[in-house]
Order: C-alpha cells, then structure tokens, then sequence
C-alpha cells in the first residue's frame, strides 16, 4: 500500500505479467477506482493498436500510469522495452495529481520489469521520437 493509503487492484500485477511475457497487450492505462482508493486497470491496448493509440487515450484533464510495449529500430536491431508512463496533464484536478505522485511508487514497485519512466504533463513529453530517442540512448 502506498503513503496515500491507496492499495494497487492485483489484477493490474496479472495484466501486467501477461503484456510484458506474452506481449499480450500493446499498451495498459491504469487509474483510480470511483472511491479513489484503489489503482485498477481502465484500459487495456488491443492487437494491431500503437504508440499513437496510446497517447490518444490519454485523458486532457486526468491523470493515469501507462505501460507501453514499446518497440523501435537500433543499430543492434530490432528492440522492445516496457516504458512507464505518470502522465499528469497541468488541467487535472489538483488533488487527483497529488494522489497519483503519492501512489505511483506502489504501482510501480509491483510491475517488475519496467525499463524506465517518463513524466508527462502534455503531449511533447509522450511524442514517439523523444520516447525512441530515450530508448537508444538507455540502450548505450
């Protein structure tokens, strides 16, 4: 549980295992339940969906952790990583953004396997070539 007292749903750990063992998924939104009490899926990418579809169901003015099944070209060849994303868009709702800052760590602590996180207020900081260019550069 976290220091805001908000406990992570294990279905999200489940999901989790499955995007990142079997690629079952391209993308998970994760957010609050209605009591705000507990982190639960909300979304989880279809086959076929991409990096655009993601940043497209990002809300405008609520918060959400995402973890994309990012997959990009290197001089090594062909590459993946599972990237967190804590976007937090300046228009949320100011408690619900102090909530999320709390709560992310236990989220995060229970989806092993994570590459890296990205912080995101707006769109340019979830555009694919700043992600792809953190990819290589981590790669290195």
């Amino acid at each position: 549980m976290s220091a805001t007292g908000i406990a992570v749903d294990d279905e999200c750990v489940k999901v989790f295992n499955a995007m990142k063992k079997e690629h079952a998924y391209p993308f998970l939104l994760f957010g609050f339940n209605d009591k705000l009490n507990q982190i639960v899926i909300l979304q989880k990418g279809e086959a076929g969906q991409t990096f655009g579809d993601f940043v497209s169901a990002l809300p405008k003015n609520d918060v959400r952790y995402g973890v994309v099944d990012f997959h990009y070209s290197s001089d090594d060849g062909e590459r993946q990583k599972l990237i967190f994303v804590n976007w937090a868009p300046d228009s949320a709702p100011i408690k619900k953004k102090m909530v999320a800052a709390g709560s992310k760590v236990s989220l995060k602590d229970k989806l092993v396997g994570l590459s890296f996180e990205i912080q995101a207020t707006d769109l340019s900081e979830v555009d694919e070539k700043v992600i792809m260019d953190k990819c290589i550069t981590l790669s290195k």
